[in-house]
């Protein structure tokens, strides 16, 4: 009877011990899933804040260089409207150095890529893309000039529109990030009401020195797809 009972016992054991070993191997299964599904959301949340950063870096490479370029315009505009300050009014001011920054930028627009083109990968020999950002897809839907409102100060502004900007990247592993933006250009301002006597060159010079041009290239209606 004894002999029979510690057989038993035996028998009793080696049951505990499957069951504990298939609930280890339940156990060591769910972890490694976990651990693997945790790996890939890590590896997918890591893809994609690197596809944006890359994205978003060649989009600010692009604003740099419009910024040289409303820089460039203001400074031709404003030289131009100087040399003839005393004999014109206020308005005529305004409007003269507001008509020669459109024009400049259009030129400036124009040497780069062309009026007509809606390919902004000829910017990539003009940007000085870093290597990442230069895989980058670039594309604009159209490029205008118009006296809009942009501040919503009830004045008409000279406004530079690069409309319906795309830039696009895929990593090696197929993660896509595309933002789309239009970009306005606004002709930086200055206080042309200040009178010719002598007072006035100074004043303006001193607006010049604290305008940031980076206030005027700005981007609106942005928008993220990844």
């Amino acid at each position: 009877m004894r002999e029979r009972m510690k057989k038993d016992n035996r028998g009793s054991a080696i049951v505990t011990v499957m069951v504990v070993v298939a609930f280890l191997s339940v156990l060591i299964t769910v972890l490694l899933y976990v651990s693997a599904m945790n790996y890939k959301t890590k590896q997918l949340e890591y893809q994609n804040a690197k596809s944006f950063y890359i994205t978003e870096t060649a989009l600010e490479e692009i604003k740099s260089v419009l910024m040289v370029d409303v820089s460039k315009a203001c400074q031709t505009a404003y030289e131009t409207t100087i040399i003839q300050y005393a004999n014109l009014s206020f308005d005529q001011r305004m409007l003269l150095y507001e008509q020669k920054f459109l024009s400049e930028m259009e030129a400036l627009w124009n040497a780069k890529i062309g009026l007509a083109t809606s390919d902004l990968q000829v910017l990539k020999e003009n940007c000085g893309l870093t290597s990442d950002s230069s895989d980058c897809i670039y594309q604009v839907a159209g490029w205008s000039r118009n006296m809009m409102d942009v501040d919503g100060d009830g004045i008409d502004d000279a406004v530079v529109v690069l409309e319906d900007v795309v830039v696009s990247y895929t990593t090696s592993d197929g993660y896509n990030t595309m933002i789309q933006t239009d970009i306005y250009i606004e002709a930086p301002g200055f206080n042309w009401s200040i009178d010719s006597s002598g007072s006035w060159t100074t004043g303006a010079d001193n607006v010049r020195d604290n305008i940031l041009i980076e206030d005027y290239v700005v981007f609106k209606n942005w928008t993220k797809y990844s």
